[in-house]
């Protein structure tokens, strides 16, 4: 009989060890899963009519294959459900759209586009504070050669966003390099939305 009650118990301390890896197992899973967002840009021309919405624009360039891209997608998904309407909020892939990757000079991702409603490149006012990237656009070389990247500081900007001037040194583009947290990406936002920058 104690040998029967004794086994009843070890069977029933099992199963409760089983049971908690099995949860811990499946709660590792549901962290880890990948969010997929909603993607129209595929190339180049396709973020070219996107910017031809006006409405201010948001590409997230990443890829998941980066850790850093994966943690940063849940902010990039409830920035687009909050303000889906007024903006457009696009992620790419750039590990599989080689071509986007190249025109906007993505070596680093998270890397995040931003555009006014009028396609012209969103400049942050000094109200909007982020960290510097680890690395500064000074030690990097970078893949397009139709464009160059300078810091904020090249138009007298006091922001650490890096900005892309084409041959005849005219601002072609935003960037920031780096992962946002809600707080600085609905600063972004109001501002994108402010008349300001939509005039």
């Amino acid at each position: 009989m104690k040998k029967i009650c004794k086994k009843k118990f070890i069977l029933i301390v099992l199963s409760i060890i089983l049971l908690i890896v099995l949860e811990f197992t499946q709660h590792k899973k549901d962290t880890n899963r990948i969010i997929t967002l909603n993607c129209d840009a595929n190339t180049v021309e396709d973020i070219n009519s996107i910017k031809e919405k006006n409405k201010p624009t948001i590409i997230v360039l990443g890829a998941d294959y980066c850790p850093t891209c994966v943690n940063y997608k849940p902010y990039i998904k409830e920035i687009n459900e909050l303000y889906g309407d007024k903006c457009v909020v696009k992620y790419v892939d750039v590990d599989e759209h080689e071509s986007i990757r190249s025109e906007y000079n993505v070596e680093l991702v998270p890397s995040t586009l931003f555009f006014n409603a009028d396609g012209t490149p969103y400049i942050p006012s000094e109200k909007i504070e982020v960290d510097k990237s680890a690395e500064t656009t000074k030690k990097r070389e970078y893949i397009s050669k139709d464009f160059k990247i300078v810091e904020g500081n090249y138009f007298k900007a006091n922001n650490n966003f890096e900005y892309a001037v084409d041959k005849d040194y005219n601002l072609a583009y935003c960037k920031y390099v780096g992962i946002l947290n809600m707080q600085q990406l609905e600063k972004i936002i109001s501002e994108l939305l402010s008349d300001k920058n939509n005039m």
